[in-house]
């Protein structure tokens, strides 16, 4: 056992899971990763391994469990700040799933006051994404271009390559929204291109071009992912959105 162990396995687990036919390694690293960690006592290393854990458990049919291991998590990393802002942030996205208000708002109020207090860049990017992704869920368009883009300006400091593809996929909503989705054709190509491993990518692809009337590529990308009944699909926080995107492609 070591922390620098502990962590190794949790990382290599997340880095898998999008592997198709990785799901029981992906699953028995995480546990070892996470038993260790809660052997070891160490909060900054059981933090680090109970965020990636629950990469397990984003699915839509896991949303309880999802729950109770947010509460595990609060309860661990009480005090320890990124532990903390971690298990906020999923508790945010477990609350608009199941349509609880109430909890999002108090979550993303109580995200917002420790993420001004730790001053750390991922967490100003990640809670300035939350309000845009809010008011993209209550149709407040002008007022999410504004967010989405200053969010935006603030992942730039994050070092990081998601709040590039946080942005693609907030402005491929909006856009779509305002019938203006032929603006953003390089963007949602290029963010695709960027995560090529995402299946989810693809669906916003078939999305997008069937929508500009490209059928023989909506089709390519369509199949690219529908072979083996979906089974490249994985079970995660993008299998909603995967499966209302390929919904409206057959529909049209």
């Amino acid at each position: 056992d070591s922390t620098l162990r502990a962590r190794l396995l949790a990382r290599l687990s997340n880095g898998i899971r999008l592997i198709p036919g990785a799901e029981a390694r992906h699953r028995a690293l995480a546990d070892e990763a996470l038993a260790m960690a809660r052997r070891l006592g160490d909060v900054p290393t059981l933090g680090f391994v109970q965020i990636r854990s629950l990469a397990l458990l984003t699915g839509p049919d896991r949303i309880e469990e999802r729950f109770a291991a947010i509460r595990d998590m609060q309860e661990s990393c009480a005090g320890y700040a990124i532990g903390e802002l971690n298990a906020l942030s999923m508790q945010i996205d477990a609350c608009a799933e199941v349509g609880d208000r109430k909890g999002l708002d108090l979550a993303l109020e109580t995200f917002d006051e420790k993420a001004r207090a730790a001053r750390h860049p991922h967490f100003r990017w990640l809670g300035a994404s939350h309000h845009a992704a809010l008011a993209l869920m209550e149709g407040r368009c002008e007022e999410a271009e504004e967010l989405v883009v200053q969010a935006l300006r603030l992942g730039q400091h994050a070092q990081s390559q998601t709040p590039g593809l946080h942005f693609a996929q907030q402005m491929f909503m909006l856009r779509g929204w305002q019938d203006r989705m032929e603006e953003i054709a390089p963007l949602v190509e290029g963010s695709a291109d960027a995560a090529r491993i995402v299946p989810a990518w693809r669906c916003a692809l078939a999305n997008l071009y069937e929508y500009l009337g490209r059928r023989i590529e909506a089709q390519r990308e369509f199949d690219s992912v529908a072979q083996d009944d979906f089974a490249s699909l994985p079970h995660d926080t993008t299998w909603l959105t995967s499966m209302m995107l390929f919904g409206a492609v057959c529909a049209r």
